[in-house]
């Protein structure tokens, strides 16, 4: 238990510490220029997804070589749309010039 514990905990950094630098990019244009779509988000999580996967990303075990796409892409835009529920839609509301939501 311990584990899969440390492995789920391990894989969480190592995602976080490879999407960090291309999501605050994506965070500092959407405020920038005030984009809020939800397909703003889920084509930056899809492109880090994608990044993910070319760059070998976390590969698992072997059964789900085959699925490593799939997965990547998932999971990118599953934190584009969780990001989006919490603060993307929000983007740029504080700037001067911009319709409140």
């Amino acid at each position: 238990m311990g584990l899969l514990i440390g492995s789920g905990i391990g894989v969480t950094f190592y995602a976080g510490a490879f999407s960090f630098i291309p999501a605050l990019i994506a965070i500092v244009l959407a405020e920038a220029f005030g984009w809020r779509s939800v397909f703003y988000w889920l084509a930056v999580g899809g492109g880090i997804g994608l990044a993910a996967n070319a760059l070998g990303g976390f590969i698992g075990a072997p059964d789900f070589a085959d699925y490593r796409l799939a997965l990547h892409l998932a999971a990118g835009f599953v934190g584009a749309l969780v990001y989006w529920l919490i603060a993307g839609r929000f983007s740029g509301v504080g700037r001067a010039g911009t319709p409140s939501a």
